[in-house]
């Protein structure tokens, strides 16, 4: 029932913003690395511009 699942939730704050949140914890992960990071991009031409970002910034495509 729901008055179970109410003692599991969290009481923190709510997200005010979500793309602040998600961007943040991209960040946080491509500056945590310590050996080695890789980053998914997948073929669409919408994030043709992010993978060419990527890899104009220094990151190595991963051949197959």
């Amino acid at each position: 029932s729901n008055k179970r699942m109410a003692q599991y939730q969290k009481k923190g704050a709510a997200v005010r913003d979500g793309w602040q949140l998600r961007s943040n914890a991209y960040r946080v992960l491509l500056t945590r690395s310590r050996d080695a990071t890789v980053v998914f991009v997948p073929q669409l031409p919408e994030l043709n511009a992010t993978y060419e970002y990527l890899v104009a910034a220094g990151f190595r495509p991963l051949t197959i």
